[in-house]
């Protein structure tokens, strides 16, 4: 049996905070040539997620990965590389299927437990140049940080690295790094692609994250450093701060309504009033309302006719001309039911006139306003 490479003493390469693997150290340490592994993933590439078994390094991305002093020694990149590809433990796992040997997967089963298994260090230590003004800032003025999106309050990827003098790239490696559950990272964090100039003016796509004050306190553990402390406490605060003003603000909207509702209820009330103790106030409205139903063009006056006035001549045309029950809610609302042209009126004391009337076939109140709104609404259209 072949002897196995030594992986326990492997360094592992990070990328977004997760370990990963160059083609040809998986191709080493699998006993296979990086040809295969990449003719294996190119035959299969429907089976292979970016994101999930692999990254793609091109352009920016892959020009800063070559300058990071902490990866030299650890992965050889020819200069004329145009892109570079790193499996994760799912890739590494996939390739393992792939070749079917016996050497992939003992070796895949050593890179679990050791190299893949080793947590994500925290992304930065942040030294904020002056974490006191920054402090202040989120006290005095939180908005500067915090939006309302939704009617919530959220803060961005870009603020946060303005906030602890990080770059913005550091932010979005901890906040993938954070391997959440699915449904709580959909919640607490809103990934977004955006097409922005970099200092070259050079068109690329950067990622960015927007986050809830939950996905903050996520957030917070993979930076450290003197000040952040004290600018992950304001940060918050500041959280709470918007989201008092936005619950003042829903209460205040809450007491309005009740209000504008109160007005219409007392309103109403008095028009049922008036309809019940007042003969020229319903004489009124009749006149009114044959007026406007007598086929003639001119539009209704509405200075002088509300709305309500004309639903409650509709009403009172319909008691007029029809046999109906009517009883009023404790606040005198209506409610009517029109009988059937052969209806009787019963006594609800006789059980067996109220059977009668039960099997006519009454209309409900809900179709009664149905057809009245219906109605004012033709009319006040001529």
């Amino acid at each position: 049996m072949n002897t196995l490479p030594t992986i326990d003493d492997l360094q592992p390469i990070l990328h977004h905070g997760s370990p990963v693997i160059t083609t040809e150290l998986l191709a080493s340490l699998y006993g296979a040539k990086p040809k295969l592994i990449r003719q294996n993933y190119q035959r299969n590439s429907t089976r292979f997620t970016e994101g999930k078994h692999y990254f793609k390094l091109v352009g920016a991305a892959l020009k800063n990965f070559k300058n990071q002093t902490s990866l030299r020694g650890l992965v050889n990149i020819s200069p004329t590389t145009s892109q570079l590809l790193f499996w994760t433990e799912r890739g590494a796992a996939r390739h393992a299927k792939m070749l079917e040997t016996d050497q992939a997967w003992e070796v895949f089963e050593r890179l679990e437990d050791s190299y893949f298994s080793q947590r994500p260090q925290p992304a930065a230590n942040a030294i904020p140049k002056n974490f006191r003004e920054v402090v202040d800032k989120l006290n005095a003025t939180p908005e500067f940080y915090i939006r309302v999106q939704n009617g919530k309050p959220i803060t961005t990827s870009v603020d946060v690295a303005d906030a602890f003098n990080i770059t913005h790239d550091t932010v979005v490696m901890a906040i993938d790094a954070l391997h959440l559950p699915r449904a709580a990272a959909a919640q607490h964090f809103l990934k977004e692609k955006r097409r922005v100039e970099d200092t070259k003016r050079t068109d690329v796509e950067m990622t960015f994250y927007r986050m809830t004050k939950d996905g903050f306190v996520f957030f917070m553990g993979a930076i450290n450093g003197p000040g952040t402390t004290e600018i992950k406490l304001a940060y918050i605060e500041a959280f709470n701060t918007i989201n008092n003003m936005l619950q003042i603000q829903h209460e205040r909207q809450l007491v309005n309504k009740l209000s504008e509702q109160s007005a219409i209820a007392a309103r109403s009330s008095k028009e049922h009033q008036h309809l019940l103790t007042q003969p020229d106030y319903r004489h009124e409205v009749l006149r009114e309302f044959d007026r406007v139903a007598g086929k003639e063009t001119q539009p209704f006056n509405l200075d002088g006719l509300t709305r309500e006035k004309v639903v409650s001549g509709l009403m009172l045309d319909l008691l007029r001309n029809s046999q109906a029950i009517v009883s009023f809610s404790d606040n005198l609302t209506p409610n009517i039911k029109i009988l059937p042209t052969n209806g009787i009126v019963v006594n609800p004391s006789d059980r067996e006139s109220v059977l009668t009337l039960a099997n006519a076939g009454l209309l409900s109140t809900e179709i009664l306003q149905a057809l009245i709104v219906a109605s004012v609404e033709k009319l006040a259209a001529r």
